[in-house]
């Protein structure tokens, strides 16, 4: 088996070996774009195949987490699973004899009534994938922690003969707070739970994961004002674009440009859809698109799902809440994501981001059940020289 050392080599490679034909001061053949995406898809494969064996040795290093009894031992699937049967079992067990009635949904607050259903059909809302490129770092309480920064750029070797000083690196640090998150409840009626045949407990889980996805997402991107700021309001450098109605070509290689070669190896392009639409639109002189795509857009399975495309030799991935073009306004980044910013979460006993509580009493009234969540989160911009912001002109 690779170790990861070796395997971070090999995928270096493949990244310069495509980056060498895709920039290869000639007319690129269908054959060279080719053999560029199949190495850059591996290039992929092997990132994921690294990441799995960190987690995989995480785990290891860790103490288990005692469970239930004691000395028994769960995992974190194994502990959601129980949860979730707990709560089933519990709702079920205090149901009343059930009655048919039409079945409601209200927004905000909404009660589920009994009837016979089939599966439901999910309405879904994209989030994009800005959560899952920056760092996490995750802790079990929720005191400020002090992220240390060391800026070492300015100092290097010296002639024997230069008169000796200090030269220490330049340290700083960025504080990460946090703010407790929570979910408007969703109520569920103790006789639905009776009377669906599909697993609403489920659903309702599955529902509060992408509350906080969608969440998560959109508050890396804006900021919310407080504990978590905005991934774009912290930038090493900002170029302004060349039009204030849509992105150019020059406004692309004028981010890459900006940005340290240090950062280079991870860097991606990210923005919102309609400004990755104005990149899908460009084409050089023959009328011929810049910018790649991968076949079947958003890819799967071994390859990054949160890549749909390269341009300048690098991936393109989307986040959803980033601002669109505008005069004065950061629309688009470009660097080592991961490497800039920090977003913070405080775990619970169970290993979670955030915590599902049941009010029992509250809604007793409309004979129901309120499911709540509650999380705490934090996030800031520790190393603005990994990222280069795309200003509105």
């Amino acid at each position: 088996m690779s170790s990861i050392n070796e395997l971070q080599e090999n995928r270096a490679k493949l990244l310069s070996d495509a980056r060498s034909i895709l920039t290869a001061d000639k007319t690129l053949t269908t054959e060279d774009r080719a053999k560029a995406e199949a190495m850059i898809n591996d290039a992929e494969a092997i990132k994921t195949q690294i990441r799995n064996l960190e987690n995989i040795e995480k785990e290891f290093a860790a103490e288990p987490i005692k469970r239930g009894a004691v000395g028994e031992n769960r995992s974190k699937d194994e502990v959601r699973e129980n949860a979730n049967r707990e709560l089933r079992n519990y709702i079920k067990s205090r149901g009343q004899a059930s009655e048919t009635r039409d079945i409601t949904i209200a927004a905000d607050g909404g009660i589920f009534l009994p009837t016979d259903v089939s599966q439901p059909v999910t309405v879904k809302k994209g989030y994009g994938y800005l959560y899952d490129q920056v760092n996490h770092l995750d802790t079990i309480s929720g005191a400020p922690v002090r992220v240390p920064v060391l800026d070492d750029r300015t100092n290097g070797f010296v002639l024997q003969s230069t008169t000796s000083n200090t030269a220490d690196p330049a340290i700083s640090s960025v504080t990460i707070s946090v703010d407790q998150y929570k979910i408007q409840p969703i109520l569920l009626d103790k006789e639905l739970v009776n009377d669906v045949n599909f697993d609403l407990v489920a659903w309702t889980q599955d529902a509060v994961d992408q509350r906080y996805m969608r969440s998560t997402n959109k508050v890396i991107a804006q900021g919310n004002g407080s504990a978590v700021s905005a991934i774009t309001a912290s930038v090493g450098n900002s170029v302004t674009s060349t039009s204030n109605a849509s992105v150019s070509y020059k406004d692309l290689v004028n981010l890459k440009a900006n940005l340290d070669p240090a950062y280079m190896l991870n860097a991606s392009y990210m923005f919102n859809q309609s400004t990755f639409a104005a990149v899908e639109s460009l084409v050089d002189s023959n009328g011929r698109p810049l910018f790649i795509p991968f076949m079947g857009g958003l890819q799967t399975g071994t390859y990054d799902a949160a890549v749909v495309g390269i341009i300048l030799g690098f991936p393109v991935r989307l986040a959803y809440d980033y601002s669109s073009q505008a005069t004065g306004t950061t629309f688009a980044t470009f660097g080592d994501h991961n490497a800039a910013y920090t977003f913070r979460r405080v775990l619970n006993t169970a290993g979670q981001p955030y915590a599902l509580t049941i009010l029992q009493e509250r809604y007793a009234d409309q004979n129901a059940y309120g499911v709540v969540a509650f999380g705490r989160i934090g996030g800031a911009t520790v190393n603005p020289s990994a990222i280069v912001g795309l200003v509105g002109k």
